[in-house]
């Protein structure tokens, strides 16, 4: 029993929670259908698929993209960049971890040129995980000159990390 609420049997309480919370995420996060809405709305009714596509989604630049990083890029990718570096550790199976990847790849573009945006799925490289001492998912390390300078544990309200960032970026200039 969890509170009011009767486990159904072969459940665990985190199973019986996981869907609620991630409905607390999209809610705190402030996404939801009205995105999905907003971009249909703009297609054309008498555009191809191809054409549709086209001008939706233009061309993004590297800088502009999250970098999947693992033991071999790590330190070039990470360590050695000029510009602020924030690392998100990740799993398939970590539900919080799919809105903080989100969150990052639609910063990628705002951020382009000032801070790149990295992952590591810890199940590719638990090195890393084990290295940089990570504990929970989703966990975000912010680096600066190749030294970590911040880090967030868990999921977070989307102004968390971008306030984060943008303190960071302001004490750069």
């Amino acid at each position: 029993m969890l509170g009011n609420k009767t486990i159904p049997s072969g459940s665990t309480p985190l199973q019986t929670t996981a869907v609620p919370l991630m409905m607390l995420a999209v809610i705190l996060l402030g996404w939801g259908c009205q995105d999905q809405a907003t971009e249909t709305a703009g297609a054309s009714v008498n555009t191809t698929p191809q054409e549709a596509q086209a001008t939706e989604h233009p061309p993004v630049s590297k800088e502009a993209e999250v970098i999947a990083v693992n033991s071999d890029n790590f330190d070039q990718e990470v360590l050695q960049a000029e510009l602020l570096v924030v690392l998100d550790f990740w799993a398939e199976w970590c539900d919080p971890c799919k809105v903080i990847e989100r969150m990052l790849e639609e910063w990628a573009e705002e951020y382009a040129g000032r801070v790149k945006f990295v992952s590591v799925n810890i199940d590719e490289s638990g090195e890393l995980y084990d290295q940089y001492k990570v504990r929970a998912l989703p966990c975000v390390i912010l680096f600066e000159h190749g030294k970590e300078i911040g880090r967030l544990i868990g999921a977070r309200a989307k102004t968390d990390l971008k306030d984060q960032i943008d303190q960071y970026l302001q004490g750069a200039e």
